[in-house]
């Protein structure tokens, strides 16, 4: 038998929710760079500073 359900929350109490899903995301996302992660690849941050820097 079909029934129809309806819940009611607040826009807050969504927000959260898509908040929450989305650092879940992020959180899976950085587990499996984790697993794939190769020192040899990896930029220091030296570089990275130098590369990214403002020039004047």
């Amino acid at each position: 038998m079909n029934t129809v359900a309806v819940e009611i929350r607040s826009v807050d109490v969504s927000q959260e929710m898509v908040d929450e899903l989305e650092d879940m995301t992020i959180e899976a996302l950085a587990g499996v760079r984790l697993v794939r992660f190769e020192q040899a690849d990896a930029v220091s941050h030296e570089d990275m500073r130098a590369r990214y820097a403002e020039r004047d």
